[in-house]
């Protein structure tokens, strides 16, 4: 991809390292995913059934030039013909390869505290933005800090649940939160939730006004509070909230 100089660095310095990890940080692999050493078993398996769905994309060699295809039952179907989540959601993947599995001299992960993920939910599937919070939990076991923005009630709506779990009795609430991904006793995704509920927490509204940006601290998430950024948490559930009160009314009228 090419950048011009008044592109933002975070952006060029991005997509730089995602080039240089495609060429030498794969270990010679053609094949972008599945990718076995590169992510945990549950979280491989989790993007395989909400995001690829069977899908193994691959870097062919069509023209002199390298791209990528997505082989779908022996169908070779070019980068263009994908869903948007499946495009939104290739770079990053990558930036997970980069911070999971062997070391590589790409990236140096050693030297990083935090990551930072710019809505993830971008063209996903609900079931498909509850395996980027798996991934995220992973990282968050592995040591990272992590900072999230979204426009998705649904990584709230975990949050929320947290919130409200991690007071009930230590029994209740482990049980309760796998299955909040559904999660069979014998699934070993089951360990990367281990320890969610002692975490910290924070959760941030940044809501533009006529002064500027002015950033609010929502994290009770708390729905009966009277504080409308926290009840309807920065306004991810207003339109929810009016479209119950709008069809309960009408039908009440009726």
């Amino acid at each position: 991809m090419l950048f011009s100089e008044n592109d933002p660095y975070i952006l060029r310095a991005f997509s730089e390292t995602l080039r240089l990890f495609v060429q030498s940080g794969m270990n010679g692999s053609s094949v972008v995913y599945p990718l076995p050493y590169r992510l945990k078993g549950a979280v491989r398996k989790s993007f395989d059934e909400a995001i690829f769905h069977g899908g193994k994309v691959q870097m062919k060699d069509v023209n002199g030039q390298r791209k990528l295809v997505m082989d779908v039952a022996g169908n070779q179907l070019p980068y263009m013909t994908w869903s948007a989540g499946q495009k939104e959601f290739l770079p990053l993947l990558l930036a997970f390869y980069c911070l999971s599995g062997p070391p590589q001299k790409v990236v140096n992960r050693e030297q990083y505290q935090y990551v930072v993920i710019e809505e993830p939910e971008m063209g996903l599937h609900p079931q498909a933005i509850l395996t980027i919070i798996l991934q995220i939990l992973e990282f968050v076991q592995s040591g990272y800090k992590l900072i999230v923005s979204t426009h998705s009630p649904i990584l709230l709506e975990f949050v929320w649940a947290v919130n409200v779990l991690r007071q009930l009795p230590e029994c209740i609430r482990r049980e309760s939160l796998y299955r909040l991904f559904n999660l069979l006793p014998s699934d070993p995704a089951r360990a990367i939730l281990d320890g969610v509920l002692s975490k910290e927490i924070k959760t941030y509204f940044f809501a533009r006004g006529r002064e500027g940006v002015s950033v609010s601290d929502i994290s009770t998430l708390d729905v009966g509070s009277e504080n409308p950024d926290v009840q309807e948490w920065g306004g991810l559930t207003q339109f929810s909230s009016r479209v119950s009160d709008v069809v309960s009314r009408a039908l009440s009228e009726a």
